[in-house]
């Protein structure tokens, strides 16, 4: 290695003439001399390649075309129209693909209309329906037939409203009689029912008597509340059993709303629950063990959400065909591409479904998964109440995301012989990461990368991310992105009285919207320049609306030097009246209010000092 250098140091200084020594001396130089003088021209070398792709006017440097910042623009990136389904009349947002609503026409569900009345007390303006939809999620668990168990947090602290769930989310269903004499749930259909609207009051404080009444009058139509209001004329003893099936329409794509004596019986004495034959939930009048309901059943939305689903219309369940002509070619047994290890990321994932079209006919292809089934039927058609349901619907859009979520899991946890194949084994991760101690090594259920938030996934986006800056050098940009709730896209689908909030539907899919649009801009029209490397991640602030941060690795003959580059992208001043709309956004958004006598709410006082109370 030492000959090698002296030998390029020394092919280095035969080339000068000047160095301010002879060269004849140049052998008697020091290995330390030598490597100062290679180091040095290769500085100058350097120097001189940045000044030949630079243009000089005087003293004035000319950065490249293409890295000059454009003008301010006078007002904000509006999306394109939206357009619709040609199968299932959804409406559709800029860069969202044929298969996100009803995969193309593969997934067709039957709908019922909802009650005229509740339909008033979801949208009206009058003071009931006000009060109504401020408390819909407490008056829907007030007529679940369900209870949700877990970690929930519904407070609202100087922020939008934001409902929130964690940890593991059991669905259960209480004995048939109360311990206290308290009823709940389902208990208060039939328990002390000469007294159900008095029951009910004592629950919330908050809930009003009249909106009990109206929708005590709504449940008449649901099967599930008839068959519980039908107890009432028998004795029920320690004898009692009641039998709730798990599924209650064999096909939704033609029927939707299931009769009284198809979700649940009385179980008769003496006979055993062995003898039934189709899936059930035996439910008795007391017992130590907990009812619980599955996400994989059909009963799971009706039986908790019984406003959301008036006529007891069954939710998603395995086995649920999509509308496709197979004809006599047989399904392979193969597993799910969209739940192996091939995707990694939000769009694979997306993206692994839509080509599902084009491949041949698998056991996945045949069946609705819960992903395509609940963005079928949360999409923005005419007349869907599911989406006015306010403070009701976030939770429901919480609680189904945690269903598809379990679903994965329980593929990953069957299917570990599939996911073991290309992934290291549960010990050599343990040597990996340095674990010593045997009793923790090995693991029941190995998660893969493509699940996303699990610990391989996190530690390859990082390895990714740092592979990228030890490739194209450290970045250049930061930039956030937030989400607006004043945009136009917004405000546009929300109905009369409605808050974004109530819309967390809405809001995510216009974010997602102008998020790619920017990196649009960024990538193919090169606003900042050509672009070497992007990373970006998207998050959601506590009160609920999302943000995405983006770090940008420009090209050499792009990247900004100096202060008046900056310039060029970077405004950091209010703006003149020559653009009202921008100035009025800084203003608004990026100054903070009077502080001092002006406003002695203001946590600050005039010297930029925070306010200590003693």
């Amino acid at each position: 290695m030492k000959r090698n250098l002296e030998a390029r140091l020394n092919t280095e200084i035969e080339g000068c003439t000047n160095w301010g020594q002879s060269s004849a001396n140049s052998s008697q130089m020091s290995v330390q001399e030598c490597e100062s003088l290679y180091n040095s021209s290769k500085r100058r070398k350097r120097e001189n390649r940045w000044r030949s792709s630079q243009s000089y006017i005087g003293n004035t440097t000319v950065i490249p075309p293409a890295t000059i910042g454009q003008t301010l623009p006078e007002g904000p990136l509006m999306l394109d129209n939206v357009h619709y389904c040609l199968h299932c009349n959804a409406k559709k947002f800029k860069y969202e693909s044929l298969h996100f609503c009803c995969c193309n026409g593969e997934v067709v569900i039957a709908t019922n209309e909802f009650p005229d009345e509740l339909c008033r007390l979801f949208i009206s303006q009058e003071e009931d329906a006000k009060h109504f939809q401020q408390y819909s999620r407490m008056y829907n668990n007030l007529f679940a037939f369900s209870s949700i168990r877990g970690i929930t947090d519904s407070t609202t602290y100087k922020g939008i409203y934001v409902f929130k769930m964690h940890g593991q989310i059991y669905h259960c269903v209480p004995d048939l009689l109360p311990n206290d004499n308290s009823p709940k749930y389902l208990q208060l259909y039939f328990y002390d029912g000469q007294h159900e609207v008095q029951n009910r009051v004592k629950c919330f404080p908050e809930v009003r008597e009249d909106i009990i009444r109206i929708l005590m009058k709504v449940t008449e139509k649901n099967p599930y509340a008839r068959f519980f209001r039908s107890l009432k004329e028998i004795e029920i003893d320690e004898n009692t059993q009641i039998v709730l099936n798990q599924t209650t329409v064999l096909d939704q794509r033609v029927y939707n709303a299931p009769l009284t004596d198809e979700v649940a019986v009385v179980w008769p004495d003496g006979v055993s629950s062995n003898e039934i034959s189709t899936p059930h939930i035996l439910v008795y009048w007391k017992s130590a063990q907990t009812h619980r309901i599955y996400h994989y059943y059909g009963c799971y939305n009706p039986l908790q959400y019984p406003l959301l689903f008036p006529h007891g219309e069954c939710g998603w369940t395995q086995n649920f065909k999509k509308q496709i002509a197979v004809g006599n070619r047989q399904t392979h047994q193969v597993p799910d591409p969209v739940n192996s290890c091939t995707v990694h990321t939000v769009h694979d994932f997306l993206d692994e479904e839509a080509l599902r079209a084009v491949r041949h006919r698998t056991r996945a292809d045949k069946y609705v998964s819960p992903r395509e089934y609940y963005a079928y039927k949360l999409q923005i058609r005419p007349h869907n109440m599911l989406l006015r349901a306010g403070r009701c619907f976030q939770q429901f859009v919480v609680d189904m995301y945690v269903k598809i979520q379990n679903t994965r899991l329980d593929y990953l946890r069957n299917n570990q012989d599939t996911i073991r194949f290309d992934l290291y084994q549960g010990i050599l991760d343990s040597v990996t990461n340095g674990e010593t101690d045997a009793s923790k090594i090995g693991h029941v259920v190995i998660l893969p990368p493509s699940f996303i938030g699990c610990p391989r996934d996190l530690r390859r986006r990082y390895l990714n991310a740092m592979a990228l800056v030890q490739r194209y050098g450290k970045p250049d940009l930061f930039i956030t992105m937030t989400c607006n709730a004043n945009w136009p896209e917004i405000k546009a689908e929300l109905q009369p009285g409605e808050k974004a909030q109530d819309r967390p539907d809405g809001v995510a899919r216009i974010f997602r919207a102008k998020l790619l649009a920017l990196k649009k801009q960024i990538m193919k029209k090169k606003v900042f320049g050509e672009v070497a490397a992007m990373i970006n991640v998207v998050e959601f602030q506590k009160r609920g609306l999302p943000h995405a941060h983006f770090l940008i690795i420009l090209k050499f003959d792009f990247k900004i030097r100096g202060p008046a580059d900056y310039d060029k992208f970077v405004s950091a001043e209010i703006l003149s009246l020559h653009n009202p709309l921008l100035r009025k956004v800084i203003l608004t958004h990026m100054m903070h209010g009077p502080c001092g006598q002006l406003n002695p709410r203001c946590p600050f006082d005039e010297n930029g000092w925070e306010k200590v109370s003693m």
